[in-house]
């Protein structure tokens, strides 16, 4: 073992003075066969076994992809449908935009002849408001002409009443 261990120092040495891969790579599989030797038909059947795992490996990853790109009839069909389904979709909600579109015209229309009919309506009352206040002040005027009244006739009839009292009492 020692003689196989200074031929590889002296092929590290050797690499380290002319830096060269292959050699690295000579010494890698040197080192590996000196210490393994009974390994080598081994690890040439794992080649072998690696190389075909991988080659049915990727066989079987193309035919996936290329069974994942190519559309089945079922496929094309469904996808037909969806377009279909997604075109009546976008039609039906244009038609739902305009039609909430003109409820939402109707409804504004009815809204302004409802502000119009109030506001006329507000306009009445404020008239009705202002006559019931003219009304009003002409009650009080003709309450106060006749409390007046009232007053001036029970002056005039207690007066009466004086001077009848005066009378019958001259008579007497």
């Amino acid at each position: 073992m020692k003689r196989h261990g200074l031929k590889i120092e002296e092929l590290i040495l050797r690499y380290k003075s002319e830096k060269n891969y292959h050699l690295l790579r000579t010494l890698t599989f040197s080192f590996v066969k000196v210490l393994f030797p009974f390994n080598q038909e081994k690890e040439k059947s794992l080649i072998k076994r690696k190389f075909v795992t991988y080659k049915i490996l990727s066989i079987i990853i193309i035919t996936l992809f290329f069974m994942g790109c190519v559309p089945t009839e079922d496929s094309v069909s469904i996808q037909n449908d969806l377009l279909t389904i997604k075109r009546q979709l976008k039609s039906l909600q244009t038609s739902v935009d305009m039609t909430r579109t003109s409820e939402s015209r109707s409804k504004i229309t009815e809204i302004r002849r409802d502000l119009g009919a109030i506001k006329k309506n507000q306009a009445d009352i404020k008239t009705d408001i202002e006559e019931l206040a003219e009304n009003n002040q002409v009650f009080n005027s003709k309450l106060d002409e006749f409390n007046f009244r009232m007053t001036q006739l029970s002056q005039e009839i207690d007066l009466i009443q004086v001077r009848l009292s005066h009378q019958i009492k001259d008579s007497r």
